[in-house]
């Protein structure tokens, strides 16, 4: 859960054992039929727990990989079907199924830790493995809605808004480079001695394009708010 643990006994339900029964379609529908991770699954005849088309029965482009672990032992979900209709309204809604899950992990780890409560979040108790909540989450992002308008702007962004309004204490953020620059999350806490009210905050973003190095190569400047 946010990469706290290597391992976790609840999560048997995301293996592969589930999704080769529920998987329905294996063609290669990816960016690069040579890959040989390419996406090439779906489940048809899914019904819809939640959200604007509840009840509806509808075919899920997926689940791959990336979201399985995102949006499923990432956040404490281990619920197959739920990591489904996370897939399914990321998809609809236009967002990446990893930025939604390595942000919901981060936003559940700062629920737990204190930082938030459901005043700051509308009532909604994000704790991890809370699948309702977390999809209530994104339904208000989606629809730019109370706590979802501060979710929706991003992991680095959150972690200013925390400190700011909220009692947080940043850490400068580290800047990695080459392959630890790539898709890492990471989510520190440390207890102020003396102060056990106020926590140390430091969070390293999924990093969603190259490394520093690689962008000033090609004379880009990366935007310090991403």
């Amino acid at each position: 859960m946010n990469y706290k643990y290597g391992s976790h006994p609840d999560a048997k339900p995301l293996f592969s054992d589930y999704y080769l029964k529920a998987f329905t379609q294996s063609t290669a529908d990816g960016c690069w039929l040579g890959c040989t991770m390419a996406c090439s699954k779906g489940i048809d005849g899914f019904q819809l727990r939640t959200g604007p088309y509840k009840g509806q029965i509808v075919t899920v482009d997926g689940p791959e990989y990336e979201t399985i672990a995102g949006c499923g032992s990432n956040m404490g979900v281990f619920d197959p079907l739920w990591v489904s209709e996370y897939n399914y309204y990321c998809d609809t809604y236009g967002l990446d199924t990893i930025s939604f899950g390595t942000g919901m992990a981060f936003v559940m780890e700062c629920y737990e830790a204190g930082i938030l409560n459901k005043d700051i979040t509308g009532g909604l108790e994000l704790k991890f493995g809370n699948a309702e909540a977390a999809a209530e989450l994104l339904h208000r992002t989606a629809r730019g809605e109370g706590f979802g308008l501060v979710f929706g702007q991003g992991i680095r962004r959150m972690k200013k808004i925390f400190a700011e309004e909220y009692g947080a204490i940043p850490v400068p953020p580290r800047h990695w480079h080459g392959i630890q620059r790539h898709g890492v999350f990471r989510v520190h806490y440390q207890r102020v001695a003396g102060d056990a009210g106020r926590l140390w905050l430091d969070a390293q973003g999924a990093a969603a394009r190259r490394g520093l190095a690689d962008l000033y190569g090609h004379g880009q400047k990366p935007d310090p708010d991403l």
